[in-house]
């Protein structure tokens, strides 16, 4: 098992199948930075690195 730091506040942590290529999913919701942190599934056990997606305030 790997763990990855996303964020110091992540809120919500979902696990779900986001990008339709069958592998579960990773997304945080990031409180401190206003932003949500995606990790892929590419597999058994397997997650890439993350993507940031920033939320904007308005």
């Amino acid at each position: 098992m790997i763990f990855t730091r996303v964020d110091d506040t992540n809120s919500t942590t979902i696990v779900r199948e986001f990008n339709g290529e069958g592998n579960l999913d990773l997304a945080t919701a990031n409180g401190s930075s206003n932003d949500v942190s995606v990790l892929l599934g590419k597999g058994i056990r397997i997650i890439t690195q993350f993507q940031i997606i920033n939320l904007s305030s308005n």
